[in-house]
């Protein structure tokens, strides 16, 4: 697995359960959503501009040894360092940007937008002459120039206009953000169901988690009744359970239960972005040899068609083929026959035949007095050699400067059309998210309320909305919990 590739969105990759990270991956969800939630509201607001030495860099540089430049990028990378341990937000004043558009309103230094009281400055070699102008200008009208040792600590941990909360997880444990607000959210965090309850509060500050799993839910005249190790009422219930894939994490699919109880609408659930079993016996031979750059087609037998093309990365295992490529080819499918559909797998997409033609018959002269199966190396990782000279029906002695045009041809034809037919995905518990869930036509899409029940919220992944890998469902799961969250209080 890499970080390459246009796919690659999620931090820390999340593509699979064997990850060493994956029972913590929800640490790393939940924190994320909460920075998200902080960052979409309001200003931030940035009172301190850390001045770039970029002209001291290129003072230094003699397109020889640059002597002084590492000294001054040190400066500056102590000066960054100093204001993160101090918990002071800061912009990097960048002096092109600044001759551009950067001017001095009374005390304070203005670039765009934005309007600084403080300027850090790293030691230097000296700035642009408009640069100087401007800090002389800022300093005489009050501005305040300073360095970032000179900086006073930003106690913000300690405010009281700052509520935190204290998680425990195995092993370690984490702060969150509550509220900064007179407003007080309770919530209720289930173990299993994961279903969040919100209910609206004053005047206090606290929040309360139940670590139970939720049993029932049901609606008793204007409130709704949560049944776990006990009973509890709330005005509003926002079910954010998930969907079935990875039951270990506690998406059990008890969302569906929840809405087919009131009598919403839920569609037919199947694994979507999930590896793909092969009829075929040849990836368990490769098993764990990772592909990059491999061209990819699925083609429905049943008319000829291809339904899904791609280029990229997968990977070969016991029971068939993963890895991104396969994932998003998965979400096409739709619901698999045993021998349906089939992969074409083009192993050196960057050759046409005709080129590639022409690169075995070079290898094939450098090689010419080695056994065929000794004159692959340079073309085929080594598990996969032994599986294309089956497929290509040479004897694997015999002698390379024997083997005839329509025996290349045949080998030709095994790189760039390497076939597999697909025998069913992997079962729903494996799969990244689940495809179906509570009808979009049963929620409001401006509050995520539902239509028929006032008051009973859904979001994530047990509604029907999925996507491809990459980020996006996690941008669903985040949006519409938002959403869900802010009609469900508000």
């Amino acid at each position: 697995y890499s970080l390459g590739g246009l796919r690659k969105r999620d931090y820390p990759p999340a593509m699979y359960y064997q990850q060493p990270w994956w029972k913590e991956y929800g640490v790393f969800n939940e924190t994320m959503s909460r920075i998200g939630k902080i960052l979409c509201e309001g200003e931030i607001k940035y009172d301190t501009l850390l001045l770039h030495t970029q002209t001291s860099a290129w003072k230094c540089f003699d397109n020889g040894e640059n002597r002084g430049l590492e000294k001054y990028n040190d400066a500056l990378l102590k000066a960054y360092q100093t204001l993160m341990s101090k918990h002071i937000l800061f912009h990097f004043g960048d002096e092109i940007i600044m001759e551009r558009h950067a001017f001095v309103d009374g005390n304070e230094f203005v670039i765009g937008n934005q309007r600084y009281s403080k300027i850090v400055i790293p030691e230097n070699k000296g700035f642009f002459e408009n640069t100087q102008r401007l800090l002389d200008e800022f300093r005489a009208n009050g501005g305040i120039i300073t360095t970032a040792d000179d900086m006073e600590f930003n106690d913000i941990c300690s405010s009281d206009k700052v509520i935190y909360t204290e998680r425990h997880f195995e092993g370690f444990k984490a702060y969150f953000f509550v509220n900064n607000n007179d407003q007080m959210v309770e919530a209720t965090f289930t173990k299993g169901s994961k279903l969040l309850n919100i209910r609206n509060y004053t005047k206090q500050h606290s929040v309360r988690y139940v670590n139970e799993e939720v049993k029932d839910v049901m609606q008793s005249g204007e409130v709704f009744v949560v049944t776990a190790a006990i009973a509890r009422e709330f005005d509003r219930v926002i079910v954010a359970t998930g969907g079935a894939s990875y039951p270990l994490t506690g998406s059990t699919g008890d969302g569906y239960r929840i809405a087919n109880s009131f009598g919403i609408d839920v569609t037919e659930l199947s694994p979507s972005l999930v590896p793909l079993e092969t009829i075929d016996r040849e990836p368990a031979e490769m098993q764990g040899l990772s592909l990059k750059n491999t061209g990819l087609e699925i083609i429905d037998t049943a008319n000829g068609k291809c339904v899904y093309r791609d280029f990229g990365e997968m990977m070969f295992t016991h029971y068939g083929v993963t890895g991104p490529m396969i994932l998003s080819a998965s979400s096409h499918l739709g619901k698999v026959e045993r021998g349906r559909y089939k992969i074409l797998l083009d192993l050196k997409p960057a050759l046409d035949e005709k080129t590639l033609d022409a690169r075995l018959l070079s290898d094939f002269a450098k090689f010419a007095n080695r056994d065929f199966a000794n004159s692959l190396s340079a073309l085929l990782p080594q598990k996969m050699i032994p599986v294309i000279i089956k497929r290509s029906g040479i004897d694997p002695t015999k002698k390379v400067n024997a083997i005839t045009k329509e025996e290349r041809r045949s080998l030709l034809m095994s790189l760039k059309e390497f076939e597999l037919t697909i025998k069913q995905p992997r079962p729903i518990s494996e799969a990244i998210i689940t495809s179906g869930g509570v009808s979009v036509k049963e929620i409001s899409p401006k509050t995520m309320e539902s239509k028929k029940v006032p008051g009973l919220y859904f979001c994530g992944e047990v509604i029907d909305v999925d996507a491809y890998t990459g980020g996006f469902n996690l941008q669903i799961a985040f949006s519409t919990a938002r959403l869900a969250a802010e009609n469900a209080i508000y």
